[in-house]
């Protein structure tokens, strides 16, 4: 009986041992954090600079996060072709590079911010402008100089002279000639505007040196097409007077054989001379 009593014992010691389970948790699953209650709240937002570019330029894209730690960034862009590409530069900066377009287009660039419970979306517009080929130069207007001047000939020039240069000049470009001057020594002397096609040039400064000079003559027309018509001049005052003086011996004077000697009848310039004041 004594031993039934002490069996009985050990048994009740080794459920109650087994009961206690030796500071376990009786069989249930560890504790576990509830889920989020959507308190999270992060915000996303994006600078982009440039936001007009030509095709293949660049766009820096700037990922402005606040209130979470993402988990993933996916970027887009609509339409989705031409296919521009995304690089990434630096834990919040990326790289759009522009595709080529053939017209002007409109691009969305849009990020997808994912965070541990939650996921935000924000967009910025970048325009991509074609590249505009090369616009060849516009041919140079051609300038036909009429008086006093033929082709290779030289003009004498002086002081108190006003020299009329008159011409046409064509325009061979879209636009017209809305300016003709005249420079020597690199300074601009005269200036007018062709009336149609023809123009004068009044002259009075010749430069600060006597001896040969270069009279160009430029016309310039309004889509900035240039050109320009090279002329001679002898800027003497001496070599004028010694030429004006044979002038009048040659045409302003008749030879009377009674007298034996000239007789000046006209002393002058004549009408359609190159000076519009006596010599």
């Amino acid at each position: 009986m004594l031993k039934f009593a002490v069996r009985l014992a050990a048994v009740v010691v080794m459920l109650v041992l087994i009961g206690c389970g030796g500071g376990g948790n009786g069989g249930r699953p560890p504790f576990q954090q509830p889920p989020g209650d959507g308190s999270e709240n992060p915000t996303v937002s994006i600078n982009a600079s440039p936001t007009e570019v030509r095709n293949e330029e660049t766009v820096q894209l700037t990922l402005l996060v606040s209130g979470g730690i993402p988990t993933d960034i996916r970027w887009r862009q609509s339409p989705s072709t031409p296919l521009g590409q995304f690089q990434q530069v630096s834990s919040n900066m990326w790289e759009w590079k522009a595709p080529r377009v053939s017209e002007r287009t409109l691009f969305t660039l849009t990020v997808t911010v994912t965070f541990p419970t939650t996921s935000r979306e924000t967009s910025t517009r970048v325009t991509v402008i074609p590249q505009q080929p090369p616009q060849p130069n516009p041919d140079p207007p051609v300038i036909q100089i009429t008086y006093p001047w033929e082709d290779g000939k030289v003009n004498v020039v002086g002081d108190n002279i006003i020299l009329t240069v008159k011409g046409y000049v064509y325009s061979r470009s879209n636009g017209y000639v809305n300016k003709v001057e005249a420079f020597i020594d690199n300074e601009k002397v005269a200036e007018t505007t062709p009336n149609y096609d023809y123009f004068e040039l009044d002259i009075t400064r010749f430069g600060n040196r006597q001896g040969n000079k270069e009279l160009i003559i430029r016309a310039t027309t309004t889509d900035n097409a240039i050109g320009e018509h090279s002329l001679n001049i002898i800027y003497d005052n001496n070599l004028l007077y010694s030429l004006a003086v044979e002038f009048i011996r040659r045409y302003s004077c008749i030879y009377h054989e009674d007298e034996g000697k000239y007789r000046i009848v006209r002393f002058g310039n004549l009408n359609n001379g190159p000076y519009n004041r006596p010599v």
